[in-house]
């Protein structure tokens, strides 16, 4: 579990504890030929079963969730494709066609990316390089997902911070802000209830967020782990 950076070793048995599938792991994707979306009725049978149960309802607008890329398959194998660029890229273009479904339903399309910001801790530890390369290359095969889209017509959502473990590795907001912004989105939603991150809104002063673009608030969640160091304890 690569994306729960060095709070796994930190932390294991609390990790074990709330996460069990953290520590026992799970089969990796592999990669063995053309990635493709294949069939539409599971998409078209939840777009439909949402829009039966708004029915009767006054909703300003409704939003449906799609996953990223970054956020797809991001322990996999690739055994098919020449390179991580194309591999991405194909995956960003099956997404692609999720996407239109729900904007094309007349929804809100919100993508959902927990990864982007969870793989931080990992992939810093082999350079501050290697995750800007990373992450750069997922947010552009979002945005090729993206295209024709109309941004007021999608939300981002960012999570990093809400899960019942500690969060001492969690990615600063500085550091990966950069990449959040690029993706066209006109509203992001970053979710970073804990301790760790309450500071973070001062990363917005100063024109951070781009013209036209909106951030959606959220709550405080009801639970969070503090850690506290040996020598403070009473």
């Amino acid at each position: 579990m690569a994306w729960l950076g060095r709070d796994l070793q930190r932390f294991g048995e609390v990790i074990g504890r709330e996460m069990p599938s953290a520590i026992t792991g799970r089969p990796t994707e592999a990669c063995v030929g053309p990635i493709e979306y294949g069939d539409r009725a599971a998409i078209r049978q939840a777009i439909a079963n949402f829009q039966t149960a708004l029915e009767g309802i006054n909703v300003e607008e409704a939003f449906l969730t799609a996953v990223a890329p970054a956020s797809t398959a991001y322990d996999g194998v690739n055994e098919y494709y020449a390179s991580e660029k194309e591999y991405v890229f194909a995956l960003a273009e099956a997404l692609r066609q999720e996407y239109l479904e729900i904007h094309q339903a007349g929804l809100l399309l919100q993508v959902d990316d927990a990864v982007l910001a969870n793989m931080y801790d990992h992939l810093v530890q082999q350079s501050p390089e290697r995750y800007r390369e990373w992450a750069q290359l997922r947010v552009d095969a979002l945005n090729h997902a993206l295209r024709g889209i109309p941004e007021a017509r999608v939300r981002y959502h960012v999570c990093f911070g809400s899960w019942h473990v500690p969060h001492q590795a969690d990615a600063p907001l500085e550091e990966i802000v950069s990449f959040i912004v690029q993706v066209r989105a006109g509203a992001y939603s970053i979710e970073a209830a804990n301790p760790r991150h309450e500071h973070e809104w001062r990363v917005w002063q100063g024109g951070r967020l781009p013209k036209g673009r909106i951030l959606i608030p959220g709550v405080i969640t009801h639970h969070t782990i503090t850690v506290v160091p040996v020598n403070h304890r009473r």
